[in-house]
């Protein structure tokens, strides 16, 4: 019997996005096979008879295994190790062969290659330079490319009056593991400014990449820029789950309005109607305010192609649903995208932490009691 022969494909063993998988062919195939596909430990198929087309092929849909993985990211700092797809194919007379796909629940463009992306870049579709306030969460993630044997992420901070200092953030030894690394000032070098009494004025993020020759490559992956800026009276800071299986936030600038929704339910007892029921929705229109550069535009779009969304207020994350979105965009303008968004976990409580009063103050002049209406 022939031995199926497989394309030259960089299939065994490789790291992929779910979405660029390639799916595997069997060729020449004059017998049927039985296949088992398993992800990480939990089978999803076993002793599947796969019989060949008339081409004499067998074509396995891997890219449909991987639209069932779901992506790590979460406004949070997170580490795990990329699921593997095994694919097992054997047939009567064959011991069989084992296929491997570790798979990053994200997809990039057409003919573009994973592993540049992976040696060079993080997952994020922010611009290289960015500008952020002090208060603004940020999040770096990295999968440590199989090129190299380990991988340190570093910062560097700019000051004032011109002096620089890098720090270690984390290092990465694991192959294949995906790292979600908090990177906002508040995490990396808040403390360290006030204790040494400097005033920032922008940091960078970047990796240092080891070889099995014990050789080193930096920066790899290449720096992100955060530029810091004063807080405006506007920001509303939203994090999405990126197309690239990562977590990035952006903060809009424009209007927020609230412009709440919902149906009330009554019935009539007699000639009196009574509310039974009102439910009461808060819902926001928020515009992103002036977007001034093409990269920016395209983090805010691929915002409104995520599914898994989040606004920040007072300081904790709130996952949120988008009801609908406004895009019209011209190149090389000033654009401003509006969407409008409701909490995925209702809530319309509200909270006021009350204090002591001041004294009350006294006027300056004395008026006498006809002056005053009471």
């Amino acid at each position: 019997m022939t031995e199926p022969t497989i394309p030259m494909l960089p299939i065994h063993k490789g790291t992929f996005f779910a979405h660029n998988v390639p799916n595997l062919v069997l060729h020449e195939m004059d017998e049927a096979v039985q296949m088992s596909v398993s992800i990480g430990s939990s089978y999803i198929a076993a002793g599947v008879r796969l019989i060949p087309d008339k081409e004499q092929k067998i074509t396995i849909r891997i890219d449909q295994f991987a639209k069932s993985i779901k992506a790590f990211a979460r406004p949070e700092a997170v580490w795990g190790m990329l699921p593997t797809i095994h694919v097992y194919i054997y047939t009567q007379n064959d011991r069989g062969t084992e296929y491997l796909y570790t798979i990053i629940p994200g997809g990039i463009a057409i003919g573009r290659n994973t592993e540049e992306l992976l040696t060079t870049g993080f997952l994020t579709w922010q611009p290289q330079q960015v500008e952020t306030t002090t208060d603004q969460p940020q999040y770096i993630t990295v999968v440590k490319s199989r090129q190299y044997s380990s991988l340190a992420i570093s910062s560097r901070l700019t000051a004032t009056n011109g002096q620089t200092y890098t720090k270690e953030v984390e290092k990465i030894n694991t192959a294949d593991s995906y790292h979600q690394i908090s990177v906002g000032f508040r995490d990396i070098w808040a403390s360290f400014c006030v204790e040494n009494n400097l005033t920032p004025l922008s940091y960078d993020v970047f990796g240092t990449a080891t070889l099995s020759d014990g050789t080193t490559k930096t920066p790899r992956p290449y720096p992100q820029r955060y530029i810091l800026r004063a807080p405006k009276y506007n920001d509303t800071c939203f994090g999405f789950v990126n197309t690239l299986g990562g977590f990035d936030t952006f903060m809009a600038t424009g209007k927020i309005i609230l412009k709440p929704q919902g149906d009330i339910q009554t019935f009539v007892n007699g000639n009196e109607e009574t509310e039974v029921e009102n439910d009461y929705t808060s819902h926001w229109e928020a515009s992103t305010g002036h977007i001034d550069t093409e990269r920016m535009a395209m983090l805010i779009q691929d915002f409104l192609k995520s599914s898994e969304r989040w606004l920040l207020a007072n300081n904790t994350w709130q996952k949120i649903i988008v009801d609908e979105y406004k895009v019209e965009h011209t190149a090389l303008e000033l654009n401003a995208y509006t969407f409008k968004y409701h909490l995925a976990k209702k809530d319309e409580h509200r909270y006021f932490q009350r204090q002591d009063l001041p004294e009350v103050k006294l006027p300056t002049q004395y008026f006498k009691h006809d002056d005053i209406a009471i």
